[in-house]
């Protein structure tokens, strides 16, 4: 019984021993299969360079020197001294400009005297600066026309800047005539009348969007 037993352990190692070398006979009569395309690692290749990329030698890139270029102020063309009809320290009127200036000025006050002939308070009102409105509107500077000889003498109490139309300006100045300007600056004058030889300023103007109009100064 026993070496029965035996013989069969020893049937039984070889029979297994033999199918393992079976297996690895034929595991070693196989073709490897190549690795999936996705697993492989593409070589790195250089880009090819834009031909139309700028180089760093390139002479465009070079700094424009026109961009560099300094500008200087252009300094304002001098007026001849005999062309010039009063310099002053802050402005220069050329004997041009003084002339277009005495046109412009008379023509207006040749149109202020038909407005103040007529007795027109709007039209005349519309030839005024704010700040000649605000000061004539005053109570406290209407109180002190008040006080002039005439009117009080014949009781004429101003109330507002239209009473002041009708009782200052209407006697005073229906015919005004320009005879000199006196510039106070480039847009600001003074219009002369002469009276017995002595000046009198009929009104202190100033050019208000190319307009001018009466201020007070």
């Amino acid at each position: 019984m026993y070496y029965l037993l035996m013989s069969r352990k020893i049937v039984l190692f070889w029979g297994f021993l033999g199918v393992f070398v079976l297996v690895l006979w034929l595991g070693s009569c196989t073709t490897a299969e190549p690795a999936p395309p996705g697993l492989v690692e593409e070589p790195e290749t250089e880009l090819p360079k834009d031909p139309e990329a700028p180089r760093a030698d390139d002479p465009e890139l070079e700094e424009d020197p026109a961009e560099d270029a300094v500008e200087y102020p252009v300094e304002d063309e001098e007026i001849p001294d005999e062309d010039i009809y009063i310099k002053t320290e802050d402005f220069v009127i050329s004997t041009e400009m003084y002339e277009t200036t005495f046109n412009e000025v008379e023509q207006f006050i040749a149109e202020l005297n038909e407005i103040i002939a007529d007795r027109d308070f709007q039209q005349w009102k519309s030839h005024l600066t704010e700040d000649y409105l605000h000061v004539h509107s005053d109570p406290a500077v209407l109180r002190e026309r008040s006080e002039s000889p005439v009117l009080r003498r014949n009781n004429i109490e101003l109330r507002d800047i239209e009473d002041y139309f009708t009782w200052v300006v209407v006697p005073s100045r229906a015919n005004a005539r320009l005879d000199d300007l006196d510039f106070i600056g480039t847009d600001q004058v003074e219009a002369i009348m002469r009276v017995r030889d002595q000046g009198v300023i009929l009104y202190q103007l100033k050019r208000v969007n190319d307009r001018w109009k009466i201020d007070v100064f």
